[in-house]
């Protein structure tokens, strides 16, 4: 793992401190906490509130920055990115995700406080980071349902069954055995 994906997952860390909310990582890095680590330079973050402004105050103190470019062209999609501030450009990101959808809540509130690299921090469920991939439905999304599908022998599908009926997923044929 690079030196700057462990700078930004210990900013989401401090975000959590300052900010006093809930944030959960998604994405690339929390497949790394329940299937093998693939490639990634960026840290996706499901922010526990729909007012992003609360994060970015706190950013600076995080030791991370915020591009105004790149905060007015995310607004609208209730997301926000930080960057390093030596890395003001580029992969090297943070990108946060407004609960602004019940199921989102639901994910922060099964999210499970782990180490993933060597940082103590707060990660969607396995079962819960299948779901956002499933709604994602990217081909890299796919790759990752697989892996996680493949390293968990202990999936709950009570819960994957229930929310992607809620959320109008279909499961992998794996998961509806």
């Amino acid at each position: 793992m690079s030196d700057e994906l462990r700078r930004l997952l210990q900013g989401v860390t401090a975000l959590e401190e300052r900010s006093g909310l809930r944030l959960a990582v998604i994405g690339g890095v929390a497949r790394g906490a329940w299937a093998t680590p693939r490639a990634t330079m960026d840290v996706d973050v499901l922010a526990g509130t729909t007012d992003l402004r609360l994060i970015l105050d706190c950013a600076a103190d995080a030791g991370l920055v915020a591009i105004p470019e790149e905060v007015a062209l995310l607004a609208n999609a209730d997301m926000t990115r930080l960057r390093l501030p030596d890395h003001p450009i580029g992969p090297v990101r943070l990108d946060l995700i407004a609960a602004c959808h019940p199921f989102y809540e639901r994910v922060l509130s099964r999210s499970r406080q782990i180490e993933v690299f060597n940082v103590n921090i707060r990660v969607a469920s396995p079962e819960d980071l299948i779901l956002l991939k499933l709604i994602a439905d990217r081909p890299q999304d796919r790759v990752d349902v697989q892996a996680i599908i493949a390293a968990q022998q202990r999936l709950d599908l009570e819960i994957l069954r229930c929310e992607a009926v809620e959320l109008e997923l279909t499961l992998p044929p794996e998961l509806e055995a």
